[in-house]
């Protein structure tokens, strides 16, 4: 069939060797997804990336909560602030609006600090931070890097798939072979 498109001037060999490496990598970004979905453990070159994005997330959440309760407290002190009589002529009465004013800025600081805690139990606690930065990036992100398509490659499988080449079984299990075993080697490295 391969030979028949080249034959018929519908594509070139260089166009197929394209679309035939753009299938073993597709295939392959597959099995590395299909192998971490399948797998409990996380692969060893895995880990320490996970380690570190859990690390940043956690720390994002944090940031943001926090930003989010200080916001509303503010908020709410700038309207007190914003609502307070203006000093009257008697002493006691200034004293007394003074009073008023701390009782309730006290009941805000209360609220935002049992948010503070309602947010820290949320979170759980700190994921522990890796010791150390990658020295090199790490097999699976330099394996997704390598694996996606080059536009011609992406122009390949579309040229043989409108051409309506239809792999052989045989040509499935190969691809499929490949692309685990490419995979695996991935999974595996440390």
């Amino acid at each position: 069939m391969l030979a028949l498109l080249v034959a018929s001037g519908q594509m070139t060999w260089p166009e197929i060797n394209a679309a035939l490496d753009a299938k073993v990598k597709l295939a392959t970004v597959d099995k590395l997804d299909r192998h971490r979905q399948q797998h409990g453990a996380t692969p060893p070159s895995w880990r320490h990336e996970d380690a570190w994005a859990a690390h940043r997330a956690w720390h994002e959440a944090r940031r943001t909560g926090e930003r989010e309760i200080w916001a509303r407290y503010n908020a709410k002190c700038d309207a007190v602030f914003a609502n307070a009589p203006a000093p009257s002529g008697a002493r006691a009465r200034a004293h007394d609006d003074l009073l008023n004013r701390e009782q309730v800025l006290d009941v805000f600081r209360m609220a935002r600090d049992d948010e503070f805690a309602e947010l820290t139990q949320r979170l759980g606690p700190q994921p522990s931070r890796p010791a150390t930065f990658p020295a090199r990036p790490m097999p699976v992100q330099s394996a997704m890097v390598r694996c996606r398509l080059s536009a011609e490659e992406t122009d390949a499988i579309d040229k043989l798939d409108e051409a309506g080449f239809t792999a052989s079984a045989g040509m499935r299990d190969i691809i499929e072979d490949l692309a685990r075993e490419i995979a695996d080697e991935i999974a595996n490295a440390t």
